[in-house]
């Protein structure tokens, strides 16, 4: 008996928790006793004609079928010979239907339902839980697996007295098989209430698609076997189900089905790229809301796997990229929980559900009604809720939605999950407006256009507790979403004969979401086609005007511009440079003139009809014509010294030639064939007797070729990579000569370059090298130096280096990518230029003591050095010590070059100076101690701290620093900022947190360059903590008056310039104490430099009433004790208001406060602030100035006030009790109130009648029953 494995196309039962991999094996004849396989070479003897299958042949939306079996007999019916070339038999030929697991078993029975027709039975076994599967087999190579769509199709009946109750779900299921493991499956529900009632249920699955490679876009099938399961049984030993027209259909790839005016449907196969042109038909083809006319050329790509209906009508489909319509719920409404079924798409979150909304006292949503609300386990870090629904690549989606949370504030995240990868970002964040609505407690409109890089399944709205695990509290956290709108653009495309040449997309909505009724349309897109002109655009493919209108009306499709194009003659043109004839050419009329030509010492800009050169053009003109050559002088100086090298690729001749370097100390010699290109400008007096010249290695096939991003008669160099790091370089000596001698000083290579989008993401890097070899060593970073480059755009590279200093020879300068295994990446190179500047020797000077000597290139920027005084600001480097003469380039001599300081006051405006940092002095990089996560910070050292108190520093993931001079150009050096993804934080940081009461202030400038607005919002900020993080009270802290508003505290700076800023906080009104203040750039998912200067920190004390330690007793008309406290006339004169503020000695005692603890903040659970002191006013002024109270108990000379509060109505059993007094002063300054306090002050009445008698005198006398009358109670 020959041993065979079967291969497999399965049709099998349901499936309850079927386990995502099965563990079982192809059987063999020794492991299934009852299976004898026939002829593996046996010849199919079923039908082949798809006529058997009448109207089930082709099924709209599945395709057409490649297998069938009736049940009736365990015989295949129906086979498609063109998929499926052979099939094994069992039992001798009996059965073509094998089943899995021991003790299954397969029969022939009576239908259940019908006991006069015939099925296929099916018995579970005990293996895997109680799988029990029919399958359909095929042998390796038997089955001819192409691209498209696989859906299996079943019709089964389940006997309800077998049915385990235990198991509740059913399954029907198509798998592919390969290599011993299960591939993708492709599941589909069941009506488990029709299967339980016992009744015949239809089922189809869901459809499993095949790339040419792979399946489902997931498992590589390469040249293996494939299974495909349809059907199992879930439940225990013994559960019988029954089988009937099974089916397996296949849908093509580039190919779509038409529904004739009769009901029957065509199917449609074509190859990809191709176009399909409509033919003439008893009405319109219909597709959803897409209408297309006979004669109408179409891209297969715009038509695979649809049904058009011949005279159909257009309706709206809801496939998750229909137009002007939300997604959500198939109008223009929005999606408001408030209708059945609410939950239709909508999943996530660890507890869900629809709910009415009953928080009460939140604004912003006034719908009303119920909403999807989400609750946060306290162990959850991300939070995710999805509307599940196709979502197409690269179209944008306008989504909006309202969101509550009782989230705190600080922490609050909102993103849409890779809402921005189709533009090449990540996550769209929506944390800014959410964190101030819940500071409010109000809902937020969330609105933002999402672009996803490929197809998805869903919208993924993201929430998070920002930093690290998630925060304690998490436990009862909830999210309300209402009013969900996803709505897909409008897609435009650009056709010119069936194929897309362009695609736009237009928002279906406003910036508010209201739908639009009109679309603007972009006709300004040109196309270039030879021997046509392009005239512009129409609606209508056959149209010969351009009749395009500026907008349409929004219908619910997408929109297809036609070009209109009018068909040129041949102009014969002639090319002139100079004097020389370049010949004559036939060009196409209108079409981009890529003829390029050269001239020594010159840079080509192009052609002009007239000999001056003042009409350059850049297509061919219509009528034959002579065309002379443009060229401009090449600058042989600038910023970046003399030019050593040109070439702007005009030259179009280079010749191939083999090259051998100069010996190295280790006996290597690089050798081989190269490339040589002439260029336009060479400086031989610099480059020196041993110039080779421009090369390309062997490893790139080379071209002069038009500027790809179509610049019209712009030649460049395209590389075509042919093997391992390709490159382009400059190399400084000749072929086999002694090793590079160039004179010492910068050279400078600056070049651009442009990497198509199709070119694999491999680092391009500046070639630096001391010698001619093509692998040296392992230093890459001296050697390679990275830059960043974008796609399908140039950019220029500009990198400079030191001889001697970076080296002390030069080899050879070029470009150089690291792509390995990346055969035809192109890149195209363009004005490749090499500058030297000689080098001078400085010397830099600190009063009388030589602080550097460095050697320099003539013009390049100033060398940094730096030197830090105390309590003076370091402005530069001067010729002669004064501010007039800072330079900011390298002198044409040898210089001696002084540092310039300017002081720095101890006080000012804002009061003394606490700390002072010009970053006049290194930064450096440490892990400090006091950095509770352990973080590498970046530190930048004082030039005043006279406490020795604070740090300046930043965590390195959030930023890293630079020394930098002045980025406008004063010479003055700064400190340049990389901030990272998230917000930065140049912050200083206090080892002792600032406590003392009264104005605190933060000074300091910020310069942001040109082009960055978008990535900066800064603020000055102050935080209790004295660590790299920040406190759970941080935005309490920041926002000023409890309010979420950004744009009350920014730094409203401009772009190009120098900013000042100030911000002043109170202690203990705006923040308890200051453990760090500085600046912060909080824009998250953003990066940028900037730059910030002279960042300063004052202090200017409150000043409190002088409270007397005197204390007496007031005895006449009433009966007290007597407070007294004394304020300066300059004290008063800046007061709002004073006083004195009370208590029971005992009240301090009994909720746990000291007398110092005395303040109008004084708190206590379970008490009333109002029971726990009681106030007095002795002065007080309103808003506009008046003074409302002053009571005075002394004035002196001098004008100094002293005020006094007796505290009465005291019951004589508590004359022994101590009353504590403390006075307070209200003061206005930098535009903040603060409230200082003066020494408390503590006695009773017995004790201060006791003081008046022990001073005897007139006082006690006077008053003597009284005074003894407390005394005695």
């Amino acid at each position: 008996m020959k041993r065979t494995t079967a291969l497999i196309l399965a049709l099998l039962m349901c499936v309850s928790m079927m386990p995502n991999v099965f563990a079982f094996t192809p059987e063999t004849v020794e492991s299934a006793a009852e299976t004898v396989p026939g002829s593996e070479s046996a010849a199919l003897a079923v039908s082949n004609d798809p006529a058997v299958l009448g109207d089930n042949y082709l099924v709209d939306g599945l395709g057409k079928a490649l297998l069938y079996v009736s049940g009736e007999t365990m015989k295949y019916d129906f086979l498609d010979s063109t998929y499926i070339t052979g099939h094994t038999t069992y039992d001798n030929g009996a059965r073509d239907i094998q089943y899995f697991e021991a003790g299954s078993s397969a029969s022939l029975a009576s239908d259940p339902k019908d006991a006069g027709k015939t099925v296929t039975k099916l018995v579970t076994g005990s293996a895997y839980s109680g799988f029990g599967f029919g399958a359909l087999y095929f042998d390796p190579g038997q089955f001819n697996f192409q691209k498209g769509r696989y859906t299996g199709k079943v019709d089964m009946y389940l006997d309800p007295a077998s049915y385990n109750t235990a198991r509740e779900a059913f399954l029907f299921r198509t798998q592919v098989y390969k290599g011993g493991k299960n591939g993708d499956d492709a599941n589909s529900g069941l009506d488990l209430a029709k299967l339980k009632n016992g009744e015949w249920v239809t089922c189809t699955s869901t459809t499993g698609i095949y790339d040419g490679s792979k399946y489902n876009y997931n498992k590589a099938m390469e040249s293996e076997s494939i299974r495909f399961l349809a059907c199992g049984i879930n439940g225990s030993a013994g559960t019988t189900s029954y089988l009937r027209n099974i089916y397996y259909y296949f849908y093509p790839a580039n190919s779509f089905m038409i529904k004739g005016t009769d009901g029957k449907l065509q199917l449609v196969e074509l190859s990809e790229g191709d176009i399909y042109t409509f033919p003439a038909a008893d009405g319109d083809y219909v597709y959803g809301s897409e209408v297309y006319k006979a004669g109408d050329k179409i891209a297969v790509s715009e038509l695979e796997y649809k049904t058009f209906t011949v005279g159909g009508t257009p309706v709206i489909v809801n496939d998750g990229k229909t137009p002007g319509i939300n997604i959500a719920t198939g109008n223009q409404n929005p999606l408001t929980f408030d209708e059945e079924p609410a939950l239709t798409g909508f999943t996530g979150g660890a507890d869900n559900s629809v709910t009415a909304f009953d928080v009460e006292g939140v604004t912003g949503n006034e719908d009303g009604g119920k909403a999807f609300k989400v609750s946060v386990p306290a162990s959850s870090q991300y939070m995710s809720v999805y509307y599940n629904k196709f979502i197409e690549a690269y179209r944008p989606y306008f989504v909006k939605f309202d969101v509550y949370s009782n989230h705190s504030p600080e922490n609050a995240c909102l993103w849409l999950i890779g809402g921005n990868s189709g533009n090449g970002g990540d996550h769209i964040n929506l944390q800014n407006g959410f964190a101030a609505a819940i500071k409010d407690n109000k809902w937020y409109t969330a609105a933002a256009t999402a672009r996803y890089s490929a197809n998805r399944t869903n919208i993924q709205i993201q929430v998070d507790s920002w930093w690290g695990s998630p925060v304690s509290g998490h436990d009862g956290t909830y999210y309300y979403y209402d009013n969900v709108s996803i709505v897909p653009y409008y897609k435009v495309s650009y056709i010119y004969d069936g194929a897309i040449v362009d695609t736009a997309y237009v928002n279906s909505c406003e910036n508010d979401g209201t739908f639009r009724t009109e679309l603007p349309l972009d006709l300004t897109k040109t196309l270039s086609v030879d021997g046509k002109k392009h005239v512009g655009w129409s609606l209508n493919q056959n149209s010969t005007v351009a009749d395009a209108p500026e907008a349409v009306a929004a219908a619910n499709r997408d929109i297809k511009l036609y070009a209109v194009t009018k068909d040129v003659g041949v102009t014969s043109v002639t090319f002139m440079n100079g004097e020389e004839n370049l010949g004559s050419e036939d060009l196409n009329y209108d079409s981009v003139i890529t003829k390029f030509t050269n001239a020594d010492g010159k840079l080509f800009k192009g052609w002009s009809t007239t000999p001056d050169g003042a009409n350059i053009i850049s297509r061919v003109p219509e009528n034959d014509t002579t065309l002379y050559a443009v060229f401009a002088d090449i600058a042989t100086q600038n910023e970046y010294g003399n030019l050593i090298y040109y070439n702007d690729f005009s030259n179009t001749a280079f010749a191939a030639q083999s090259y051998t370097g100069w010996t190295h100390d280790d006996g290597r010699t690089a050798t081989g064939n190269y490339n040589f290109f002439a260029g336009n400008y060479k400086n031989d007096t610099l480059l020196g007797p041993t110039y080779t010249g421009n090369m390309v290695n062997g490893r790139a096939k080379n071209e002069i070729v038009n500027d790809p991003a179509g610049k019209a008669a712009n030649p460049v160099l395209k590389m075509t990579q042919t093997g391992n790091y390709p490159r382009f370089e400059t190399f400084f000596t000749n072929n086999g000569a002694a090793e590079p001698s160039l004179a010492a000083g910068t050279y400078t290579i600056s070049y651009k370059v442009y990497v198509p989008a199709s070119s694999n993401g491999a680092n391009i890097y500046t070639v630096v090298q001391v010698n001619n070899t093509d692998d040296t060593g392992t230093d890459w970073g001296g050697r390679y130096r990275k830059f960043s480059f974008g796609r399908d755009s140039w950019i220029t590279v500009t990198e400079q280096i030191k001889v001697p200093g970076d080296y002390e020879k030069l080899g050879k300068l070029g470009f150089f990518s690291s792509a390995n295994n990346a055969n035809g990446n192109v890149y195209y190179l363009d004005d490749y230029a090499i500058y030297y500047a000689p080098s001078v020797t400085l010397t830099y000077m600190n009063g009388e003591a030589e602080v550097a000597s460095k050697s320099a290139s003539v013009g390049a920027a100033l060398p940094m050095v730096l030197v830090q005084n105390e309590r003076k600001s370091f402005l530069g480097w001067s010729t002669d010590g004064t501010k007039e003469n800072i330079l900011t380039t390298v002198p044409e001599t040898n210089t001696v070059l002084h540092a310039v300081f300017e002081d720095v006051a101890a006080t000012g405006d804002y009061g003394t100076l606490l700390y002072y940092t010009d970053f006049s002095s290194e930064v450096y990089e440490d892990k400090p101690q006091w950095d509770n996560n352990g973080e590498s910070n970046q530190f930048a050292d004082s030039n005043y701290d006279p406490d020795g108190n604070g740090t300046l520093s930043t965590r390195t993931w959030f930023a890293t620093y630079e020394n930098a001079y002045d980025p406008a150009g004063s010479g003055n050096p700064v400190l340049k900022v990389n901030k990272k993804n998230n917000n930065s934080r140049p912050t200083i940081k206090f080892s002792a947190p600032l406590a003392s009461t009264g104005f605190y202030t933060i000074t300091g400038k910020v310069f942001v360059p040109k082009g960055q607005s978008g990535n900066n919002r800064f603020y000055a900020y102050a935080d209790t903590v004295t660590d790299g993080g920040n406190s759970g009270k941080l935005w309490d802290y920041v926002f000023e008056n409890g309010t979420y508003n950004w744009d009350s505290i920014k730094i409203n700076y401009t772009e190009g310039e120098w900013k000042e800023f100030s911000r002043t906080y109170r202690v203990p009104e705006d923040i308890p104490s200051i453990g760090q203040i500085g600046i912060i750039n909080s824009l998250n998912n953003t990066q940028s430099t900037y730059y910030i200067d002279d960042l300063a920190v004052w202090y200017q004390p409150a000043k409190a009433p002088t409270a007397s330690n005197d204390v007496s007793v007031r005895v006449d008309s009433v009966t007290g004790i007597r407070f007294s406290a004394s304020v300066s006339a300059s004290l008063k004169a800046s007061a709002l208001e004073y006083g004195f503020i009370v208590t029971r000695k005992s009240v301090l005692d009994t909720i746990g406060k000291t007398a110092n603890d005395l303040k109008f903040d004084l708190t206590a659970e379970g008490y009333e602030t109002s029971k726990l002191y009681a106030s007095g006013v002795a002065y007080q002024k309103d808003d506009e100035g008046n003074v409302l109270v002053d009571k005075q108990y002394d004035v002196d000379t001098k004008g100094n006030v002293t005020y006094t509060a007796v505290c009465t109505g005291i019951p004589k059993a508590s004359y022994s009790e101590s009353i504590v007094s403390r006075p307070y002063i209200r003061i206005a300054m930098y535009g903040k109130v603060v409230t200082a306090y003066g020494k408390a002050v503590t006695s009773s009445m017995k004790e201060a009648a006791q003081a008046v008698k022990d001073a005897g005198g007139a006082a006690y006398e006077d008053n003597k029953a009284a005074i003894d009358d407390i005394l005695n109670a």
